[in-house]
């Protein structure tokens, strides 16, 4: 694996980042905001640039020249229901956690940041004359919907259940236990409970998220 990838997961009170080059990890760090600074702000959504000056500070701070990142990875926001995976920032993915239909989380933060700080790195790459360009990506947003059509089958016609679960954390368990036994993902079957300031429990067959619980809706 080549390239260097910035990591971004933001968190109610703090941002998670790491480093990584050619697939080794040569830091991580996590970046607690006081409560008296997230206090100054009027919603979460408004601390985009605070916490992307705090990540860039730290990169500084590191000998970490923007111009290196060749990827800019962020933990998934409240976009839309979609298959888990990886997702390139776009401005309607931009637009979508900005306006915050499906609710205003700290995860929102990770695309906007991730994606503010690719086109920094690529504004730098211009100055130098570098033609190669930093993308911004998301991995597993908690949304993603891959249940069975019978599980989503609520008390009423009208309210079927949704998924809105820790897709990010869940999948990554699963890839760990499939590996510890010398199998991919897509070859188990796993119940993964997640267990953190909000609590999720979803049912993992074959690479797919099957059955899962409305962790932010009341249901975790």
């Amino acid at each position: 694996m080549k390239g260097r990838i910035l990591v971004i997961n933001t968190g109610s009170t703090s941002t998670k980042i790491a480093y990584y080059d050619a697939g080794e990890k040569l830091f991580e760090q996590n970046l607690v905001h006081d409560a008296d600074q997230i206090a100054k702000f009027n919603s979460v959504m408004d601390q985009d640039a605070w916490r992307r000056d705090t990540i860039i500070e730290f990169l500084v701070s590191r000998n970490i020249a923007l111009s290196d990142i060749d990827v800019s990875m962020a933990r998934g926001g409240l976009i839309t229901p979609i298959r888990t995976g990886v997702y390139e920032v776009t401005q309607n993915m931009r637009d979508a956690l900005i306006a915050a239909k499906e609710g205003a989380h700290a995860c929102n933060l990770s695309a906007l940041i991730a994606d503010d700080i690719a086109l920094m790195v690529n504004k730098e790459r211009d100055a130098k004359g570098i033609a190669e360009k930093c993308r911004a990506f998301i991995a597993d947003p908690p949304m993603a919907d891959e249940m069975l059509p019978e599980v989503k089958v609520g008390g009423l016609p009208e309210f079927p259940r949704r998924t809105l679960f820790h897709a990010l954390n869940s999948r990554a368990m699963v890839r760990r236990y499939a590996r510890s036994v010398g199998k991919s993902n897509k070859e188990v079957t796993v119940i993964v409970s997640h267990l953190g300031g909000g609590s999720s429990v979803s049912l993992h067959r074959n690479g797919l998220v099957i059955d899962t619980n409305d962790a932010l809706g009341g249901d975790g």
